[in-house]
């Protein structure tokens, strides 16, 4: 995983603590984020970001805590977050902030978790993604002249690591996506708004036609349900 690379960081910080006698718990986050909006056949706005940061949360002996983070992740930066935590952590135990020495009770604990996808971020183009998420909008948009639809997918690929002083090492995964609908009924009077969408890991919500299936089935109910309610007295 991308947050397989950090490890000097990771000895850093451990070198920082050790010299300074002051426990840490060392964060760091990559995250990957991709948004697309079809509304009616047409693709109205695509979003993509990344995100890479970490936070430092430092302990002295008595318990004082202080925390430093930053949307970077580099060897000076870490330096200098160690830094402005130590110097919090310190400024807590000076004007006689609330100490908690529970951190410490804490065992060592060493685990990668990694969710093994079968669709993972990047398996489609962008081109390739509008594509597939205007033919799942037109089958709604033909059902009836009325209709305004709005198809949503949202694909987020995010990874931790956790590090604290006494060795602890955690590594995990927590991708996810959505495929969405938003469908409006419209009459000259009157406006109805329904849902339907499909949670997923990744791009298997708009690949898998099982996941296609479910939500053709959702859309269809929720139409009629919009239909229903411009109608109902």
């Amino acid at each position: 995983m991308r947050v397989d690379r950090y490890q000097h960081i990771i000895d850093l910080v451990k070198k920082l603590g050790a010299a300074k006698e002051l426990y840490f718990v060392l964060r760091i986050q990559s995250r990957k984020d991709l948004t697309v909006h079809i509304n009616n056949g047409k693709t109205e706005e695509t979003s993509s970001g990344n995100l890479e940061g970490m936070g430092i949360q430092i302990f002295t002996p008595q318990g004082f805590m202080g925390f430093a983070a930053a949307d970077q992740i580099t060897v000076q930066l870490a330096e200098d977050l160690f830094a402005k935590a130590a110097f919090l952590a310190e400024q807590s135990q000076r004007f006689q902030g609330e100490s908690n020495q529970e951190i410490f009770k804490l065992k060592k604990f060493n685990t990668r978790r990694e969710i093994q996808l079968a669709n993972p971020y990047g398996t489609l183009s962008l081109q390739e993604i509008e594509t597939k998420l205007k033919e799942i909008n037109n089958q709604l948009t033909i059902m009836d002249s009325c209709f305004s639809v709005r198809t949503l997918l949202r694909l987020t690929d995010e990874e931790w690591r956790i590090a604290r002083a006494d060795g602890t090492d955690v590594i995990f995964n927590t991708p996810r996506s959505m495929l969405y609908h938003s469908i409006t009924a419209k009459s000259s009077l009157d406006t109805a708004t329904t849902f339907a969408n499909i949670p997923g890991s990744d791009l298997g919500v708009l690949t898998q036609q099982a996941n296609i299936t479910k939500l053709q089935e959702r859309a269809k109910k929720a139409a009629n349900l919009a239909l229903d309610l411009l109608t109902a007295p």
